[in-house]
């Protein structure tokens, strides 16, 4: 099994991400990752005792993100907008 990222998790396609990768739990390890980790903590406290852990990224902060995201197996993006946090076009 492998170990999963979600970026910015409490956003509404995050927290979607992040509540389908809990219910068919295929992951050793999913990662929800946000500035605000109080809010992650508090939105995900019922799930805190499956393989679920809860990390402070400030996306601007390319240094810490790539760290992060080389430290797992995938990455989904659900940071917004995506004009400038998405993938770029070159």
């Amino acid at each position: 099994m492998s170990r999963i990222l979600v970026l910015g998790a409490t956003s509404v396609v995050g927290r979607t991400y992040s509540y389908f990768l809990i219910k068919f739990n295929v992951f050793e390890e999913i990662v929800l990752a946000k500035k605000r980790v109080d809010v992650l903590n508090k939105i995900f406290e019922q799930y805190r005792s499956l393989n679920i852990v809860t990390k402070y990224i400030d996306v601007n902060d390319s240094r810490s993100l790539k760290k992060l995201m080389k430290e797992l197996d995938i990455v989904l993006n659900a940071i917004r907008p995506l004009y400038k946090y998405g993938p770029k076009n070159t």
